[in-house]
């Protein structure tokens, strides 16, 4: 009867867009990772992520910066596929990564959604390699001033004499 068809089309668009999920994010994740010749992301139906070496032999734990690198993959998918667009939150995203993860990660983030708001401490966030990559995409720039450890107060703009510990 009609629940029979209604239950296989759910089924059919939960599978379906499982499957989108997976392939968006390979696709990211490729872009983001440093050698994507050797190692591809593999994605369940749960959203659980591994990486594996091409031809299949499964990596172990994840090192830090690759499972960071996996996380974005999947968000990013996961907000394609969203039917609600959301802003994008990320806290120091970049923390543990090496130069060139940095930099193809400030690339991506002007596709991860259309708003994505980076919390990012000074040493993520090099003005000089960093601001010419995102500056046409940045609409707001605030720095933290952190007082004591329950006392902070946030500036406009990016403040060079808040970003350093003296």
């Amino acid at each position: 009867g009609i629940s029979t068809i209604l239950k296989k089309s759910s089924n059919l668009l939960i599978e379906q867009t499982v499957k989108n999920v997976a392939d968006f994010a390979k696709e990211v994740f490729i872009s983001l990772i440093n050698d994507p010749k050797y190692y591809e992301l593999v994605i369940d139906e749960g959203y659980f992520t591994q990486m594996r070496k091409k031809g299949g032999a499964t990596i172990g734990d994840k090192s830090y910066g690759q499972a960071r690198i996996a996380a974005i993959s999947l968000l990013a998918s996961l907000s394609r596929q969203s039917i609600s667009k959301a802003p994008a939150v990320l806290d120091t995203p970049m923390a543990g990564l090496d130069k060139t993860h940095t930099k193809n990660l400030y690339d991506y983030f002007q596709y991860l959604s259309d708003q994505t708001i980076i919390f990012a401490n000074d040493a993520e966030f090099i003005d000089d390699e960093h601001r010419p990559i995102v500056e046409n995409f940045l609409s707001g720039e605030a720095t933290i001033e952190v007082g004591d450890a329950d006392e902070a107060k946030i500036h406009t703009g990016r403040i060079e004499k808040y970003l350093k510990e003296d």
